[in-house]
């Protein structure tokens, strides 16, 4: 999965686990992250053409508290909205929050162009972005 590869380079003394498949039931979580100070942080990951909103995230807080995570981190292949930007931003007072919309994840493949050849089926890297 390019969002764990990708992961994996950006965080090398932590753990990254997939949970599930794409047609399995991933409670929240398509990444496990296990930091080495035994903190574990989740992410999702979204792939939608239109920009990724508050509705496409539920329960973040609940998904947070329900795994016993210390955070969360969210991956978008397109836009995200300021709603859910200002949720996200709301979840930080308590919890360690972030994300990467298409501009970062971009930004990432030119770093690191042999995730980017491993998946050229599926993206296109814009030289303009």
């Amino acid at each position: 999965m390019l969002c764990a590869d990708l992961l994996e380079k950006m965080h090398t003394t932590s753990k990254i686990r997939l949970v599930g498949s794409v047609n399995n039931a991933d409670e929240g979580r398509d990444i496990l992250i296990y930091n080495v100070d035994g903190s574990l942080y989740l992410c999702q990951c979204k792939a939608y053409q239109k920009n990724i909103g508050k509705s496409n995230v539920r329960d973040i807080r609940d998904t947070i508290e329900y795994h016993g995570a210390s955070g969360f981190f969210l991956m978008a292949s397109s836009g995200i909205t300021s709603q859910l930007i200002n949720h996200l931003e709301l979840l930080k007072t308590k919890y360690k929050v972030d994300w990467y919309s298409e501009r970062e994840i971009f930004k990432l493949l030119r770093q690191y162009p042999s995730i980017a050849d491993a998946y050229r089926d599926i993206i296109e890297i814009k030289e303009s972005m």
